[in-house]
């Protein structure tokens, strides 16, 4: 359903979509300038809002499974269900994101903020907020490559992360953000061993220019013995590590 009205002033187009509704299609996508590739099929999309020429509103949501993600020829996401609720404020090709959730395989995401967007991202300011995450939901996504590299160890818990990801055409980049895990537990599932107990408050950078991993106030059980500690990781690509703990042994 829409509503037309034609401004006779300057000629400017305006209208109104109370629902438009598409299911059961498939999207692919690709740059073969950044080797990104996306097959995704959608079960529902439904689009309302208020348009002009330049400046409109957005509001959608849908319902869809991730086939693939590929970059640079590695399987990032196979087979992840995912549904998305977004409004949007659009004014040429800046894009505000007023609100929107997302949840990507049982794991939900509060996202905030802009990006400008023409023929392509030229850049991008994201803020997000994950304040209740499964550990086991977390870990399935992690790429093919890495996951069979867990397959050994079961892992529950709370797992909570906040920050903001900054994105220019350059290339340049920077992902930060403060997590946390809260009574968590891993098994070694050849073994039967297990760790519980586990609580620790970490900080991320990963960018272009930089890279740092810091984890603070860790602490966990193995069996009747604690471990508590705290350290850093600064430079992914030459790193330089430094850790400090303590360990009450029974």
């Amino acid at each position: 359903q829409s509503d037309t009205i034609v401004n006779n002033d300057d000629s400017e187009l305006s209208f109104n979509i109370a629902l438009l509704t598409f299911d059961n299609f498939r999207m692919n996508f690709s740059n073969n300038q950044n080797l990104l590739a996306a097959n995704l099929k959608i079960e529902h999309l439904n689009l309302s809002g208020d348009f002009k020429a330049d400046t409109y509103q957005l509001k959608g949501e849908t319902e869809f499974l991730i086939q693939d993600i590929i970059k640079e020829r590695k399987k990032w996401l196979s087979n992840k269900n995912c549904s998305i609720s977004v409004d949007l404020q659009v004014s040429h090709n800046k894009y505000n994101i007023t609100k929107a959730n997302i949840a990507l395989n049982k794991i939900g995401l509060e996202l905030g903020g802009q990006f400008n967007y023409g023929d392509s991202l030229t850049d991008l300011e994201i803020s997000f907020d994950a304040p209740e995450l499964d550990i086991g939901s977390l870990l399935s996504l992690l790429p093919t490559n890495y996951g069979e590299k867990i397959n050994d160890y079961k892992s529950t818990g709370n797992f909570y992360a906040k920050g903001k990801l900054a994105y220019q055409s350059n290339n340049d980049y920077l992902l930060e953000s403060r997590f946390g895990i809260k009574k968590g537990t891993i098994t070694y599932k050849v073994q039967g061993t297990s760790i519980s107990e586990v609580d620790v408050e970490g900080a991320l950078e990963y960018g272009s220019k930089r890279t740092s991993l810091t984890l603070k106030n860790i602490y966990l059980k193995l069996n009747n013995d604690e471990l508590k500690g705290s350290g850093y990781i600064k430079n992914f690509s030459d790193p330089y590590l430094r850790f400090s703990g303590a360990a009450d042994l029974n």
